[in-house]
């Protein structure tokens, strides 16, 4: 199940509520009526959290949600109330009430900066019944100049963080959606159909009345209105029945969207534009299959033959894969022939390929990118297609890739009416997707393209790729590692090593500072020595790789779509985050060796950039806008201060001009390619 858009942006909040009630939940027990808590000073009410992603977090909230607790829909008085009364909803089951009267903590209010949003206040109570359960949990919140109340109830068993859980999963946000007793939580999205036509979508998720087998299911409904006319509406089904919603938000509003147009269909946007996505760095998923293969040598446990003799997943790789790493570093790698300057598996009988080319079956991590599309307007196999890659693999040896593409696009225009395709592509995906452009005539490019746009591009390479070669870590490791992290940092190695990508992705050598490494900017520093993005093959050598693999790195180094960096020959939109520490420079405590000894790096250098790729990487392709003017064409490079890396999509939830910078990037994506709003070329 994808982590939703609202759980990624809101569970920070959800831990700091969690942490803090926690706390005073441990003061006060089972107690009696009227007990109360002695309120902690704030400086020990909210713990540091764990250092944990968002998406993990989202993750962790997605656990939580189906079948930890039960909700009657009862209510509660506001704020440190001790009464319980039944009130049941229009539309939802009978309930009764466990106790009668409950133990509350006093309210404690919190001001937290919630990501990709403005300053909230949330309030967060915990209640417990008169035996000592935890069973209700109030939270009202103070949040853009509005107030909104909501309560939560857990079952009797129920700790404190599920009743806050689902607490704040009602509070959080009831903006321009319906909100009803059942709805748990609802939030907005706005997406651009056209240049004067905005779309504006509010999914809402409840917990559905229990069925027949006595299952609890977290659902989702959805509205959908046009931001310029309030009069065109759709709703997705949910709202008729309960039973009736949708296990997915994205499902939910792509029907209210969709309902929205079909009951009116004179509603003028306009068609939309073709589209092609061109995906990044492990992206896609890749299969292999195996026959009779020699195992790699000093590991004669590792399979010859393919599971079942059958297609099998390479990437993401089986549990299988996890504990028997030599064997699948064996799988993953590829080897170069420097006589024919090509690449091949490096073990014999191996064979792979993608999965689902033209659509997103095999591009799982662009499912959520593809339903804001699907939500503007946009539909698979008919105006929006997908390119999965093997992304191991530079774009030298993506010729069979290339050539399914042109087909693509070339039915695409004729599926269109001769209309012209966007291709747009994201993080390692621009790499490639400049040398397809290479390989085209300018007369077919002329026909076919109107646009490639390259979100968040390695131009000119990262520092995090030198630093997953070398050690797998990229960050500073100060002091010991125990074995669970030194064998992690050892897989991430080991796979990096055996892909031919990460070399090209090294930083780039040049002579002007601000798009390349010059050559006296340390890129590695060592004990005793110092390499420069110029020393690369040195420091590989260094490491122990062999005559194949410095061949290889010469050649990458070299071949002419980032060596020579021609542009495109078509109208060209860049976009790229910065304002985030981006890794440019490694230095360690030891000198290289050709042992397999993992050497950990001390201290990193880091400028700004998206969090992966420095700003400078990105800018190298300002070097295309005289010439791509000289030929007739565009060439748009545009900035995101405060956008993370390849994030140029709606993520928060607030519009107008406090949109989080997604939403802002992806809105003036769209405006471009469906007619060009951006006031000038840069």
């Amino acid at each position: 199940m994808s982590t939703p858009r609202w759980a990624q942006s809101w569970a920070l909040l959800l831990l700091t509520c969690v942490t803090v009630n926690e706390v005073v939940g441990a003061s006060h027990g089972s107690g009696t009526e009227g007990t109360r808590s002695t309120p902690h000073p704030a400086s020990h009410m909210a713990p540091a959290p764990p250092t944990l992603t968002l998406m993990q977090l989202g993750g962790w909230l997605q656990e939580q949600q189906p079948t930890e607790f039960r909700i009657p829909f009862s209510e509660i008085d506001v704020m440190g109330s001790k009464s319980m009364r039944s009130t049941r909803g229009p539309d939802e089951p009978k309930t009764t009430a466990i106790s009668t009267t409950a133990i509350c903590a006093p309210p404690y209010t919190l001001p937290l900066q919630i990501t990709s949003g403005p300053p909230c206040n949330i309030t967060c109570v915990v209640c417990t019944t008169d035996s000592g359960h935890t069973w209700i949990a109030n939270a009202s919140s103070s949040f853009n100049h509005t107030f909104d109340k909501s309560v939560g109830f857990g079952n009797p068993n129920a700790n404190q963080t599920l009743a806050l859980f689902d607490a704040l999963f009602r509070v959080l946000g009831s903006m321009d959606a319906t909100f009803t007793t059942v709805d748990c939580a609802c939030f907005a999205l706005t997406v651009p159909e056209a240049q004067t036509c905005t779309l504006r979508v509010a999914f809402c998720a409840y917990i559905a009345p229990i069925d027949a087998s006595g299952n609890i299911r977290l659902l989702y409904r959805a509205r959908a209105w046009d931001t310029a006319n309030s009069e065109y509406t759709g709703a997705s089904s949910g709202y008729k029945s309960l039973a009736d919603g949708h296990p997915t938000q994205e499902a939910a509003e792509i029907e209210a969207a969709d309902n929205l147009r079909s009951n009116f269909p004179n509603r003028s946007c306009g068609d939309v534009p073709p589209i092609v996505i061109f995906p990044g760095f492990t992206s896609s998923t890749i299969e292999y299959t195996m026959e009779n293969s020699p195992p790699p040598p000093g590991h004669p446990f590792c399979p010859r033959n393919a599971q079942n003799s059958s297609w099998s997943p390479l990437y993401p790789p089986s549990g299988q894969d996890l504990l028997q790493m030599q064997c699948y570093f064996s799988k993953i790698e590829s080897s170069f022939d420097p006589a024919t300057s090509t690449f091949s598996p490096a073990r014999k009988g191996l064979e792979v390929r993608t999965v689902g080319f033209g659509g997103f079956d095999g591009m799982p991590g662009f499912v959520s990118i593809y339903s804001m599309f699907r939500i503007a307007g946009w539909e698979e196999g008919k105006t929006i297609f997908g390119v999965p890659f093997d992304w191991r693999m530079p774009s030298p040896a993506l010729e069979g890739t290339f050539t399914e593409m042109r087909t693509l696009i070339e039915n695409v225009t004729a599926l269109n009416g001769g209309r012209k395709v966007t291709v747009w592509a994201f993080s390692g995906g621009p790499q490639p997707t400049l040398g397809f452009m290479h390989r085209q005539t300018q007369v077919w490019k002329d026909q076919h393209i109107a646009w490639f746009v390259a979100t968040s591009p390695v131009w000119g390479g990262v520092g995090v790729a030198p630093a997953a070669y070398i050690s797998g870590a990229t960050t500073a490791v100060v002091g010991p590692v125990n074995a669970s992290v030194k064998l992690a940092f050892e897989e991430i190695r080991g796979i990096a090593r055996g892909l031919p990508a990460v070399p090209w992705y090294f930083p780039r050598a040049g002579t002007n500072s601000t798009t390349s490494w010059t050559k006296d900017e340390p890129v590695v520093k060592t004990k005793t020595k110092t390499y420069s993005a110029f020393d690369a093959a040195e420091m590989l050598s260094d490491l122990g790789a062999s005559a194949e693999e410095i061949a290889a790195h010469k050649f990458l180094e070299s071949e002419p779509d980032l060596g020579q960096f021609a542009h495109p020959g078509v109208n060209t939109l860049v976009t790229f985050g910065t304002g985030f520490p981006s890794l440019v420079g490694l230095e360690y405590d030891a000198d290289f060796t050709a042992s397999d000894d993992l050497v950990l790096p001390i201290s990193v250098t880091t400028e700004t950039g998206d969090n992966l790729v420095p700003l400078r990487s990105s800018l190298r392709s300002t070097e295309w806008a005289l010439p791509l003017k000289a030929a007739g064409k565009q060439f748009i490079q545009r900035e995101y201060p405060g956008q993370p890396h390849a994030a140029c999509f709606p993520l928060g939830l607030i519009d107008g001009d406090d949109a989080d910078i997604g939403t802002k990037c992806f809105r003036e994506v769209i405006a471009t390619i469906r007619g060009g709003l951006y006031p000038t070329a840069q």
